[in-house]
């Protein structure tokens, strides 16, 4: 009864916990900001989960470790990437360069 008050009121903002999505999610390593992000990004208004387009987008915008370098150095050489990821940028604003270091972190 509490859990159909929370979602009515806080239907927004409400990531409810279940033990199916916590075993969907738990071999990710994602953290669980983003995890909660992509609940509400691929949930219905039942909080039923597309698992399959969910992990298509996770395959397609969230990096694994080994895809980094790759990554990396398709932005050095002026690739435009789109991804979910924490990103740490060095720009030399003096000189107008490309930024001369570009590390990406996995969380």
């Amino acid at each position: 009864m509490l859990e159909k008050k929370v979602k009515q009121v806080f239907s927004d903002m409400v990531v409810l916990k279940e033990p199916k999505r916590s075993e969907f999610f738990s071999n990710l390593s994602l953290p669980s900001y983003m995890r909660d992000w992509l609940v509400m990004k691929f949930s219905d208004n039942q909080g039923n989960i597309d698992y399959d387009s969910t992990l298509s987008y996770i395959k397609k915008f969230i990096p694994d470790r080994d895809a980094y370098q790759v990554i990396k150095y398709r932005l050095m050489q002026g690739s435009t990437e789109k991804l979910l990821a924490r990103v740490r940028l060095e720009v030399n604003l003096k000189k107008d360069l490309v930024p001369s270091s570009v590390e990406l972190e996995k969380s």
